[in-house]
């Protein structure tokens, strides 16, 4: 396990039919609290990865070792003074972060597309991962969606409920990006412990659906699979991972 990293949790994922989104949210109120701080909020996160895209493949192979580089900052976009570096790891069934808050002073999102992760250390007092070669990654997605956050007190389980998810730019080389328009329907529920993590049983009776899903390698996915770059990535585990989630949200549990 890499020793760097604290606080490693389990994570479980799961897609909420229509019609238990609102009676779901009851019973989160009725079993968790509201996070204080980022109770509800959009969450805009921009991945990075290497030139021949190794986080990417190894999310997408289902790698029992991998990991994800990326910046993180929420609600307003037009200006920011604020955002988190992240490296997140995955090491079999458990989950781990690096975190670190980067002051940006006062500056726009095309303004940070251009600095490059190493601009961003230096501007970070905390230290990230040594082996992390942040040189070598330059952005490649930005994602955005709505954040719901809930906690239990005595357990320690976080519970993210996320809504509007979409991906809105897209980085085909350096920091210029295209402007994209894609979304997956649907709410997704996280729920993240130390130990294996539960939901209580009134909640189960939901009839949630368990989902392995990456919002990074979706999305990515989605975007080569209509150019002519990296002909060889074999997506199709996304796409039929995304048709299970759609076919469900399109059936009886609509």
């Amino acid at each position: 396990m890499i020793k760097n990293v604290e606080n490693w949790y389990f994570e479980k994922k799961f897609i909420v039919p229509n019609k238990s989104l609102e009676k779901l949210k009851l019973l989160l109120g009725h079993y968790f609290v509201r996070d204080p701080n980022y109770g509800l909020g959009t969450n805009n996160t921009i991945y990075y990865d290497t030139q021949d895209l190794s986080d990417y493949s190894d999310g997408l192979n289902g790698s029992a070792n991998r990991k994800k580089v990326r910046v993180r900052f929420y609600n307003d976009t037009k200006k920011l003074t604020q955002a988190n570096i992240e490296v997140k790891y995955k090491f079999g069934s458990m989950t781990g972060k690096v975190r670190s808050k980067i002051q940006l002073g006062n500056i726009s999102t095309r303004q940070l597309y251009k600095l490059n992760l190493i601009e961003l250390y230096s501007n970070n007092s905390q230290k990230l991962l040594r082996d992390v070669k942040l040189e070598c990654y330059s952005p490649k997605i930005k994602i955005q969606y709505l954040r719901c956050r809930y906690f239990c007190p005595n357990s320690g389980l976080r519970i993210n409920l996320d809504s509007q998810i979409k991906a809105t730019d897209y980085f085909p080389s350096g920091a210029d990006p295209l402007s994209i328009n894609s979304s997956v329907l649907g709410t997704l529920l996280e729920i993240k412990g130390t130990k294996n993590a539960f939901l209580p049983s009134s909640i189960d009776k939901l009839e949630l659906k368990g989902i392995a899903f990456s919002k990074y390698c979706y999305f990515l996915s989605s975007v080569l699979s209509r150019t002519k770059m990296f002909p060889t990535v074999d997506s199709s585990s996304d796409a039929l991972r995304l048709n299970g989630w759609h076919n469900f949200l399109s059936g009886k549990n609509m």
